[in-house]
């Protein structure tokens, strides 16, 4: 109950669509009709993060029967599409495997060549939620490889 009222003291109802602070690729869907109220729900950034996260270790573990050391060596980025991210997932989809985890859960993995211990990830939720994960376990390479030089 007292979660259920927290997030209830959360919930922001609105006459207009939010301008700024949304959430790629969510906000006001084209074609859907609102009439006058938005609901407006701030989620912390640091949870979405541990999400992405905790979706790349315990896939990692389930994949490769192998724990990553720590989380600075998974970065997570949320960004909007765009052509050149299009094109980055092309070439994930290409060079990796994609994973369906359950109902609304793809996952999108490439491995470095020349390294198992670097990998870019590409997570998506119901469509909308879309994570970027760079894994570098690796410290003496400090920048993930190029798309073009993974491979599953």
């Amino acid at each position: 109950m007292a979660a259920r009222d927290k997030l209830r003291q959360e919930i922001v109802i609105s006459d207009n669509p939010p301008e700024e602070g949304v959430f790629p690729n969510f906000g006001p869907q084209p074609g859907v009709h609102y009439g006058n109220e938005y609901l407006i729900i701030g989620i912390p950034e640091a949870s979405l993060i541990t999400l992405g996260r905790k979706i790349v270790r315990g896939l990692t573990y389930v994949l490769e029967r192998r724990l990553l050391p720590d989380d600075d060596a998974i970065g997570i980025f949320f960004v909007w599409d765009a052509p050149d991210i299009t094109a980055l997932r092309a070439q994930i989809r290409a060079a990796g495997k994609t994973y369906h985890r359950g109902p609304g859960i793809l996952i999108e993995r490439a491995v470095a060549a020349d390294d198992v211990k670097m990998s870019m990830w590409h997570i998506t939720i119901f469509g909308r939620l879309k994570m970027w994960a760079v894994v570098n376990v690796n410290p003496v390479a400090k920048n993930p490889p190029a798309a073009t030089s993974v491979t599953t």
